[in-house]
């Protein structure tokens, strides 16, 4: 029978369009669905009304988090992890987190240049635009999780190490869109064939 398995994420939901993988890839052996988490990295409310609404048969819950919150509160964030974890074990569910896809390299560069043609009233100055989306911020939270998987016997999926440059720590742009930040149709397809190899070696 195939496994049911839902996506909390943010803009990654919607573009990916999840819930048509099976049939872009023609396997049959999982069923995905998509909601959306919010435009913030606490995903609370929505996860609990997701694992306490018992008409929800899931066999799993695939947590992604985007790299619009970084920098942030890295510990915050990672206690908030843990706990969902925990809290998915207790009710007999697995909780799949994703490590952050990074941004491009001139991905800061472009988003200074869209507020400075746009002339937004709320325009950043350069400093803020810079230290928005720090690089740093997401290797660290992205190597803390690792640590923290790889020490308890936890599965999860690499986004990062997939879709970033070989050489480097930034989102390679052949899989970005012009913003630097979101995937296009070429990272996505990436992602439909990783995440069904990798989902075949869990155990549910």
């Amino acid at each position: 029978m195939a496994k049911k398995i839902l996506l909390i994420g943010a803009s990654i939901g919607r573009e990916w369009n999840i819930s048509q993988l099976s049939n872009r890839t023609g396997n049959k052996d999982f069923f995905f669905d998509y909601i959306s988490g919010g435009s913030h990295f606490d995903k609370s409310t929505v996860f609990y009304n997701v694992i306490n609404n018992t008409s929800n048969k899931l066999d799993a819950i695939i947590l992604k988090e985007c790299a619009a919150y970084f920098p942030g509160d890295i510990e915050k964030y990672l206690l908030l992890i843990k706990k969902w974890i925990n809290e998915s074990k207790q009710r007999g569910l697995l909780l799949i987190p994703a490590t952050v896809i990074p941004i491009t390299r001139y991905h800061q560069i472009k988003l200074i240049i869209y507020h400075r043609l746009t002339r937004k009233k709320d325009m950043f100055t350069l400093n803020d635009l810079f230290n928005q989306f720090k690089i740093n911020s997401i290797i660290e939270y992205n190597t803390s999780l690792r640590k923290y998987f790889e020490e308890n016997n936890i599965k999860y999926l690499d986004f990062e190490k997939v879709l970033k440059n070989n050489n480097n720590i930034y989102l390679n742009r052949e899989y970005a869109r012009i913003d630097g930040l979101h995937l296009n149709r070429k990272g996505y397809d990436l992602l439909d064939n990783y995440l069904i190899q990798t989902l075949k070696g869990f155990k549910f």
